[in-house]
């Protein structure tokens, strides 16, 4: 120690006693009075080794209580040893086990011995990287119970030291969640499949998240293809502003306005189909809740585009004519179902409607008229 003659040695050195601990080297030791310049310089280190102990206290004390306020399971662990030092409360029913358990562990205690590997590689990742780190894996219950988990690994500084801070996310929960809706899933498909009436779901912007078979076959086109159109857009133009107003009735009441509401409905080739209107709110009260709508065909419906009820008409009496029919083998008549025997153009007329007109065919004619030339 040099004194403040700048000589060193023995001379105007201090007595002063081995600190015993922390507290008593932070100010219960007495130095000689002589010894002002060095107590100076003593106390001033105190002073900020007093400051920085505060400090890293304050951190400290301020951290373990924003862990008591999360709301999630997080495990604080020193990045040196692995060792767990801090955890949160919701930490305790996710390891089945009391902080006062859990804090003192080893990582490899509290995940199964098959994954210890994975894990060691996700937690030197997470103290290289500056980025989060994500792993799905599992953790042992202090019942020896799996519980598969997904891990948030990211490094931080905590009380001076670097430590790895895990959040876990419960998959159970979550995988009953999505084997539940998965068996929703297939119900709703099964149903569908066996609806009679043209049934939709539409999402809060109107438009179609789900559609039955009917529905397709009447629209005559692809599910990809109505997946995610606006439902408006199959409506006629005429019946689009009633629709609109039976849409909006259903999110706010969960009722229709008109329940004989009648809408036509447009297939790929332009015809109409006429149906009626039934439907229920998924989220009633909201103006942007889904729509289950079911439309019933009216049993005397018909596609209504142009010459399609002619067609319609004529393909029920073609399929009238179905079956065997005898002819003679030399005049080429039919029998009739009462018995007696018509000419195929009259045999056709009567029951489809058709009339004839007459040619000849290039055979004939020049079976016929031999002399003549037919181009």
């Amino acid at each position: 120690m040099i004194g403040r003659n700048g000589e060193g040695g023995a001379k105007g050195r201090g007595k002063v006693a081995e600190p015993r601990g922390i507290d008593e080297f932070f100010g219960h030791e007495k130095v000689e009075p002589e010894e002002s310049y060095a107590t100076g310089l003593l106390e001033q280190q105190n002073a900020v080794l007093r400051r920085e102990l505060r400090g890293s206290r304050k951190s400290r004390d301020m951290y373990r209580l924003m862990l008591e306020c999360v709301e999630e399971p997080i495990v604080i662990a020193d990045g040196s040893s692995g060792v767990i030092i801090a955890a949160t409360v919701r930490a305790e029913k996710l390891f089945g086990m009391p902080l006062s358990r859990l804090v003192g562990r080893h990582q490899s205690e509290i995940h199964p011995a098959v994954e210890l590997a994975r894990y060691r590689t996700m937690f030197q990742a997470a103290l290289r990287s500056a980025r989060p780190v994500e792993e799905r894996m599992s953790i042992v219950r202090a019942d020896a119970v799996l519980v598969p988990v997904a891990v948030h690994a990211s490094a931080v500084l905590w009380d001076g030291r670097q430590v790895v801070r895990q959040r876990f996310s419960d998959l159970s929960e979550r995988k009953e969640l999505e084997a539940r809706i998965h068996q929703l899933e297939v119900f709703q498909k099964k149903m569908l499949a066996g609806a009679t009436d043209m049934v939709f779901l539409l999402d809060g912007h109107g438009l179609i998240t789900t559609v039955g078979a009917v529905a397709l076959r009447v629209l005559r086109r692809g599910e990809r293809e109505v997946l995610g159109s606006d439902f408006l857009s199959y409506v006629h133009p005429s019946d689009r502003r009633g629709m609109e107003e039976e849409l909006a009735a259903l999110r706010r009441t969960g009722e229709l306005l008109r329940h004989d509401r009648t809408v036509r409905l447009a297939d790929r080739h332009g015809g109409f189909h006429s149906a009626s209107l039934h439907g229920f709110s998924l989220e009633r009260g909201t103006d942007s809740g889904a729509l289950c709508l079911a439309l019933r065909r009216r049993a005397d419906e018909s596609p209504q585009a142009p010459g399609s009820r002619q067609r319609a008409a004529g393909k029920q009496r073609l399929d009238s004519l179905g079956g065997i029919l005898t002819i003679c083998a030399s005049c080429k008549k039919i029998r009739t179902e009462a018995g007696g025997w018509s000419s195929p153009e009259e045999y056709l007329r009567s029951r489809t409607g058709t009339e004839f007109s007459h040619g000849i065919c290039p055979g004939c004619a020049r079976s016929l008229y031999p002399d003549v030339k037919l181009d």
